[in-house]
């Protein structure tokens, strides 16, 4: 009997959780179709052994998340019910505003603290490149010539320009002080040699200066067929990971590979719609592996990577290292104060706010009470 046919047997008898059970199906599905080569027994036995390996890490690392998660929970309780005003009040509406902002009278940090000494910390790490290559009072970035050297040297290629390997390793090292920071939050991204810059996708070129809510499916398909042929040739597929197995999609095969760039390319020009599902609360995506996203394409060139920039992206090669380091340190700063699913750390929140409103009848002055109807409508108004 097959791995899948086993896991689904232990499914239909209660002896493994569905959930579970169906996510090492899936990626067993996948990994058959990898070895299919290989002849029907000889790619379910190899699938049955990596399947195993794949779900175990995916276990560990939601199993890190879910304890994020609970001990964020329990921070947040202390800090909202810490929380005293100028008034000597526990005002938990106030309490939730200083999660987001500098608060004087909070005894903990707020995200837009967290951001700021971090942007700043990487910001000094690239002090040089900075003054260096930054933008003029007019707009312009200085010395925009020496700039594809950087990002040649980021991608290991050495170039002879001392100035420019200099400035890539100081990027170099401000990006992985940045990783290291937003694993240390609750994240899940892993080191890579030579790792270059990520891109930041530009929808409306990618879509030949369209918006896909104005398109057809056929015009969505012509514009998929039109990037491929630009960014295929380009990619180094060796150094590319599935999203299922995490293992290289050079030998994926073409057919899996072009689903691989069908992904990308609707959750770039859908910007991420496609995997959302609708539903009746307020959610959003965790932010543990968001960053990892930016890193799934590798070029086989810096050469290339320049030239899919130029074509698709939205931001120069120097607002390409500031936002990425600026971006890295608003998500570590949310996941530090708000979990690595911050959008839900939030409605718990707003959540606990409410509920200790209501069950304290919201004890503060007459001024208060003529302001609001309900206990909990400040903390509504405020959150």
């Amino acid at each position: 009997m097959s791995l899948f046919d086993c896991v689904d047997s232990a499914i239909q008898a209660g002896e493994m959780d569905r959930a579970r059970g169906q996510a090492l199906q899936d990626i067993v599905r996948v990994l058959e179709k990898r070895y299919a080569h290989m002849g029907p027994d000889a790619a379910a036995a190899q699938a049955a052994v990596d399947a195993k390996k794949v779900l175990r890490e995916k276990v560990r690392v939601r199993q890190r998340l879910v304890l994020k998660q609970i001990l964020t929970q329990h921070r947040l309780d202390k800090n909202l019910s810490g929380y005293v005003n100028n008034l000597g009040e526990n005002d938990q509406a106030d309490a939730l505003v200083a999660l987001l902002e500098h608060d004087q009278f909070a005894t903990f940090e707020s995200v837009s603290q967290i951001r700021g000494a971090l942007r700043g910390r990487y910001h000094r790490r690239i002090i040089d490149l900075l003054q260096r290559h930054g933008r003029n009072v007019v707009g312009q970035v200085r010395d925009r010539a020496g700039l594809p050297n950087i990002v040649r040297e980021l991608m290991g290629e050495g170039t002879g320009d001392q100035a420019a390997k200099e400035l890539a390793d100081a990027v170099g090292g401000a990006m992985d002080e940045a990783r290291r920071d937003y694993n240390a939050a609750g994240g899940h991204i892993g080191k890579l040699e030579d790792f270059g810059l990520p891109h930041s996708h530009e929808p409306s070129r990618i879509l030949g200066n369209a918006s896909r809510g104005n398109m057809t499916p056929a015009e969505v398909n012509q514009a998929f067929k039109a990037w491929v042929g630009e960014i295929a040739p380009k990619l180094d597929w060796e150094r590319i990971r599935d999203f299922e197995t995490d293992l290289p999609m050079r030998d994926a095969g073409p057919e899996s590979q072009m689903r691989f760039l069908r992904e990308i390319f609707d959750t770039i020009t859908m910007e991420g719609l496609n995997k959302t599902k609708p539903q009746m609360r307020a959610t959003g995506k965790a932010l543990y592996n968001r960053r990892a996203d930016h890193r799934v394409l590798h070029f086989k060139t810096a050469d290339d990577w320049m030239a899919y920039n130029t074509a698709f992206g939205r931001a120069d090669i120097f607002e390409t290292i500031v936002m990425h380091l600026d971006a890295m340190a608003r998500d570590t700063a949310q996941m530090r104060v708000l979990g690595p699913n911050p959008a839900a750390g939030l409605e718990y929140a707003i959540q606990r706010a409410q509920k200790s409103a209501q069950e304290a009848g919201w004890q503060m002055g007459a001024f208060n009470r003529r302001l609001y109807d309900s206990p909990s409508a400040k903390v509504d108004g405020r959150a």
